[in-house]
C-alpha cells in the first residue's frame, strides 16, 4: 500500500506540473493513508459516493479520448522492416521490444513470452517457432477471456454458484498479474493500475457478500454487481492484445514463414521434388 500511495502522489505531481490538473491557489491537494485524493479543510469523501460506480477518466471539453489502450501495437509491428526480409535475430529482436512495450496490465501470458523469447538460445530460434509461440499466447489469453464470459454471465444468473477462488486469479491473471500464486494478489494488482485492482477487489467483496446471506435478500445487490462487472469488464478489455497480434500474424507474417530466412516446406513438399523411381515390369 505504501508504495502505491507513493506512485500516486508522484503522478498527482507530474499531472499538475504538465498543467493537466489545475489546483485553486487556497487550496492543498494531498493523498492520505488510504492513498485516495483529498483537499485540506475538507470533509471525508461520503459513503454514498464510494458506493456509486466511478468514472473510468475525466476529460476535458475539447479532449479525443481513446478508448483502446494499444491502438499503436498493431501501426508499431507493421511500421516495422518487412517481416520476409527480416532475419531471425531480427524478427526476435522485433517481438520482444514489442512484447516490453505492452502495459502492465496487459494479460499475464504476453510478459511470460516476452521472457520465454529473451532466452532462447540462438540455435532453437526460428521463425516459424517464432510465430507458433505468438499463436499460443494468443490462445491462452483468449481462452481467459471466454472463461470470463462464462464468469459474466454467472454474475447474472447464479452468483451463488461462482468459485472465488478461480474467479480471483482469472480476474487477475487478465489484468496481467504474474505471480498468480501469491497470497496477495491484490497488492501486486495495484503496482499495476490501481484503478483495475480496485474493481475487482470491490466485485469479489460483493460477490463474497451475497455467497455468504449476510443480508435477508441479497438479490438486492444483483443490479450493482452487473454494473460493477460491466465496468471492469471495459476496464480489462482495454489492454487485450490478442486482437492486434492475431491481426498482425494474418497481414504481415506469410502463412509459411522460413527458418532464419531459408524455405520452410513440410516434409510432403520435400517428398514431391524427390526424383521418382521408375518402375521395371518383370517379363516372365
Amino acid at each position: 500500500m505504501d508504495a502505491y500511495i507513493r506512485n500516486q502522489r508522484h503522478a498527482l505531481d507530474y499531472l499538475v506540473t504538465k498543467g493537466h490538473i489545475t489546483i485553486n491557489k487556497t487550496s492543498v491537494i494531498r493523498l492520505n493513508e488510504h492513498g485516495f485524493l483529498c483537499a485540506d479543510g475538507e470533509e471525508d469523501m461520503p459513503r454514498e459516493t464510494l458506493l456509486k460506480e466511478p468514472c473510468l477518466f475525466q476529460a476535458g471539453a475539447d479532449a479525443v479520448v481513446q478508448e483502446e489502450f494499444l491502438p499503436s501495437l498493431l501501426d508499431s509491428l507493421l511500421g516495422c522492416k518487412p517481416w520476409k526480409d527480416m532475419d531471425t535475430e531480427e524478427s526476435y529482436a522485433t517481438i520482444i521490444s514489442v512484447l516490453n512495450s505492452l502495459p502492465g496490465t496487459t494479460h499475464a501470458a504476453w510478459a511470460a513470452l516476452a521472457d520465454k523469447l529473451a532466452f532462447t538460445t540462438v540455435r532453437k530460434r526460428s521463425k516459424s517457432a517464432l510465430r507458433e509461440k505468438l499463436e499460443k499466447a494468443c490462445e491462452e489469453e483468449a481462452l481467459d477471456w471466454k472463461a470470463f464470459d462464462f464468469f459474466k454471465r454467472a454474475c447474472e444468473d447464479g452468483p451463488k454458484l461462482i468459485q472465488l477462488d478461480q474467479a480471483e486469479i482469472l480476474l487477475y491473471k487478465l489484468m496481467g498479474v504474474k505471480d498468480i500464486s501469491s497470497r496477495d494478489l491484490y497488492g501486486h494488482a495495484l503496482l499495476y493500475d490501481a484503478e483495475s485492482a480496485e474493481s475487482i477487489s470491490s466485485l469479489l467483496t460483493l460477490l463474497r457478500v451475497i455467497q455468504r446471506g449476510l443480508t435477508n435478500d441479497s438479490s438486492a445487490f444483483y443490479p450493482l454487481l452487473r454494473r460493477r462487472c460491466q465496468n471492469l469488464e471495459s476496464l480489462l478489455k482495454k489492454y487485450r492484445a490478442t486482437p492486434r497480434i492475431q491481426q498482425f500474424i494474418e497481414v504481415f507474417i506469410d502463412q509459411k514463414v522460413g527458418n532464419d530466412g531459408n524455405d520452410n516446406r513440410n516434409e510432403g513438399d520435400y517428398e514431391k521434388l524427390q526424383p521418382q523411381k521408375k518402375r521395371r515390369c518383370r517379363k516372365d
